[in-house]
């Protein structure tokens, strides 16, 4: 599984939603609850691309997440005995969770906290804006994305728009249940894992550097990505799982999460040059390369489709040099990629770099994939 979010959500635990004062309240106990004074809530962008895409250890300060809880007056931590025997009871509804710009710390849009008794167990998704009119919770458990639609990536006349979204998760039995308000623990926050719903895809593309030729050089004028789906269900405990039917359902071997219902098929522009400019031009300069990064992308079938086309990359370059005073003509070549499991996935949670070299005699693909590494990071009330 790659590089998920570890964070320690201010969740359901004694905090405010906007307030510019501190205050303490009483209950009929006469335990003290403390309230985190906070500046009243700005209007903020949503992120796009790779969550933290850095180093992979923050949860960006920026992004508000959803979370569900269940309550049951219960001493069982573990999920499987908390479910057990009934009595839960819906505490929180997909409730939106921002940062409480006073440090690591996220809590209710409206304020929740505590019951004085039992347990709450958590399941959550992000980012919340974007998710959460797809999301669906149940307690089997089970988050699901119902017809999911992945944004936009389109570099076109030298500009790139990517609304691209890092779609992340975590079930009710992916910690165990608590209650820190009546064991006193509130300041420590609940701990829980995002995990990547879907692929991250970057491109690179370089002259290779094996021409003897030094005067060889490409100007890259446009390269897209064909025949990728960009709407599908994903469901978190789904154990329905095929790579031989049309519906190419995707999961990690020996984790079943798939995607299904893959639909909208579209052609992406990875990059096209300005109206008014001449391309990008790959040298034998050292550092001369296109970078086309950051796209997300619903996991599915690369090749071998039944009844689609595969996943292509399609460049349009003009080559150089040719004689004084002639224009070369533009020339297009289409590639296939691959992925994974017989070279034929994306799968979610993964980070798969395409390292592209145009060279004399032919243009060469070579993939690497990586996990988004797991990464430890404590945040406190």
């Amino acid at each position: 599984m790659k590089a998920r979010q570890f964070f320690m959500v201010a969740a359901a635990a004694a905090m405010l939603a906007a307030c510019t004062k501190s205050e303490v309240v009483y209950d009929d106990s006469d335990v003290a609850i403390a309230f985190s004074p906070v500046a009243q809530m700005s209007t903020k962008a949503p992120v796009y691309g790779p969550m933290d895409e850095g180093d992979g250890t923050l949860y960006n300060t920026s992004e508000s997440f959803g979370v569900t809880a269940l309550h049951k007056v219960t001493d069982e931590t573990s999920w499987d005995d908390f479910k057990n025997g009934g009595g839960m009871v819906l505490y929180i509804d997909k409730g939106k969770f921002v940062n409480r710009e006073t440090g690591d710390t996220w809590g209710g849009e409206t304020p929740y906290y505590w019951p004085k008794t039992g347990l709450l167990a958590f399941a959550g998704f992000s980012p919340y804006e974007y998710l959460n009119p797809y999301v669906v919770i149940d307690d089997s458990p089970n988050v699901k994305f119902d017809n999911f639609v992945q944004g936009t990536y389109d570099y076109s006349e030298g500009h790139l728009t990517n609304e691209t979204v890092d779609a992340m998760w975590f079930d009710f039995d992916d910690q165990y249940a608590c209650n820190l308000g009546s064991a006193g623990q509130a300041s420590t926050g609940v701990q829980v894992k995002f995990k990547h719903a879907c692929s991250w895809i970057d491109f690179t593309m370089k002259r290779d550097e094996t021409i003897k030729n030094q005067d060889v050089h490409f100007v890259i004028e446009k390269v897209e990505l064909t025949n990728v789906y960009t709407k599908g269900t994903f469901n978190s405990k789904s154990t329905s799982f095929s790579t031989t039917t049309g519906d190419p359902a995707v999961t990690v071997p020996g984790n079943e999460t798939p995607w299904t219902g893959h639909d909208e098929l579209k052609t992406i522009t990875l990059y096209e040059k300005p109206a008014d400019g001449n391309g990008y031009d790959l040298t034998h300069i050292s550092g001369s390369q296109l970078e086309m990064h950051d796209m997300i992308a619903i996991p599915q079938q690369i090749n071998s489709r039944t009844g689609v086309g595969n996943i292509q990359l399609v460049i349009t370059y003009k080559q150089y040099p040719v004689a004084a005073g002639v224009t070369p003509n533009s020339e297009t070549v289409t590639k296939s990629i691959t992925g994974e499991t017989d070279a034929q996935h994306w799968l979610y949670g993964r980070h798969y770099v395409y390292n592209i070299t145009m060279g004399v005699d032919e243009i060469l693909i070579a993939p690497s994939v990586v996990d988004w590494v797991d990464e430890n990071k404590t945040i406190n009330n």
